[in-house]
């Protein structure tokens, strides 16, 4: 875990800290070699994300299509933010609808502010 933890950390190689991070993602979600630990987990997948880690990206899909609000959340936040994806306020829009409508406080709080962003067309509905 230690390296594994060192590569995360190492921003002058985000290929490898992006693999990093998913991998220490997968670890504390699952509790592979570790105690499982699904704050953890999501933590790491979420700094692998922000790197745009194709695999961080595919496991929040799947994780948000299995109504984790905190998963919607994040599609909405990868998708207002080009990580890994083209930028798509629509589909960003989408996904924080849904976080917001399973609860989860602080897509609300985004919402607002990402809202400025998107044509006005999105922000009528």
């Amino acid at each position: 875990i230690k390296w594994l933890e060192k590569a995360a950390a190492d921003e002058a190689a985000p290929d490898i800290a992006a693999i990093a991070r998913f991998t220490l993602g997968d670890f504390y979600y699952h509790g592979n070699g570790v105690v499982k630990n699904y704050e953890k987990g999501m933590y790491w997948f979420k700094k692998s994300a922000m790197l745009g880690s194709n695999n961080a990206i595919n496991k929040f899909f799947n994780y948000a299509n299995e109504k984790h609000s905190e998963a919607m959340f994040m599609m909405g936040y990868i998708f207002q933010n080009g990580l890994g994806v083209p930028k798509d306020y629509a589909e960003a829009k989408t996904w924080l609808d849904f976080a917001i409508e399973n609860n989860f406080e602080e897509a609300k709080t985004y919402y607002k502010e990402a809202q400025k962003l998107w044509p006005k067309e999105l922000k009528s509905n």
